[in-house]
């Protein structure tokens, strides 16, 4: 009886919590080979180095010369680049302008999908 209770009460925190049910867990535990995943980890890893590094130095084409002086390209996730800027100033011009930034930015071969720029400033 406590078993059963218990595994009830599970089934409702998990599917409160979105978390899957336990016969999915159990397909989920399947071992998968594990030089594939890092071989698909290490590519895409090498590859968003290679777009960061990409944007980096294409960032002056894309902000112009004055303000990439105070800004500087810190990462990449899937649909966000994070700009650090030097001071809130600059911020406040680059998030006016974020809508042509961003569509510079897509204009570069295999950034068509950045939707976000995620300004941080620096005190």
């Amino acid at each position: 009886m406590k078993k059963i209770i218990k595994r009830r009460h599970r089934k409702i925190i998990d599917s409160f919590c979105g978390l899957p049910s336990e016969s999915d867990r159990l397909e989920c535990d399947k071992i998968h080979p594990l030089g594939a995943v890092i071989e698909r980890h290490l590519h895409q890893f090498h590859r968003s180095n290679e777009s960061l590094h990409l944007l980096k130095t294409l960032w002056p084409s894309v902000v112009g010369k004055k303000l990439s002086c105070y800004t500087k390209v810190t990462g990449i996730s899937a649909e966000t680049v994070s700009v650090t800027v030097a001071n809130g100033t600059v911020r406040q011009e680059l998030a006016l302008n974020r809508i042509n930034f961003l569509k510079a930015i897509q204009r570069i071969p295999g950034f068509y999908q950045i939707r976000k720029l995620r300004l941080i400033a620096c005190i």
